[in-house]
């Protein structure tokens, strides 16, 4: 059982294998389109080219792709932050039946990220609105 926590969270913490989009931890260092707990919650992207929201966001500073799946559409990006080169994960899920992308940042440390999470959505939410 212990192993496979250990496991568990060696995929987690490395990126191994892609998260989908789901709700946030009782933690305040993430945001997630998909949890509906007001402290938690960002919109989902509204736009309709996956591949080229990836290819925009691969730009941003810090912003390194671990995953992209072009048939599922979804994509994993780790964030490296300046300062203290803490690494933050970004999930991205086509909602194909909602015609939006779902998005996810949530710190891999700590328990408060002061705002960084929701800062980082709002930036690629302003990069994709200039497209």
């Amino acid at each position: 059982m212990i192993l496979s926590l250990f496991f568990l969270s060696l995929s987690y913490a490395t990126g191994v294998e892609f998260m989908s989009v789901s709700k946030c931890l009782n933690k305040p260092n993430c945001v997630s389109s998909t949890d509906k707990r007001e402290e938690f919650y960002v919109d989902p992207l509204v736009v309709k080219d996956f591949d080229l929201v990836v290819s925009k966001i691969k730009k941003l500073s810090g912003a390194k792709l671990k995953s992209h799946d072009k048939t599922k559409k979804t994509a994993h990006f780790v964030f490296v932050t300046k300062l203290m080169k803490f690494k933050d994960d970004v999930w991205l899920e086509m909602n194909v039946e909602e015609n939006h992308i779902e998005i996810k940042s949530e710190s891999r440390l700590g328990y408060s990220d002061l705002g960084a999470n929701r800062k980082r959505v709002v930036k690629i939410r302003a990069l994709i609105e200039a497209l």
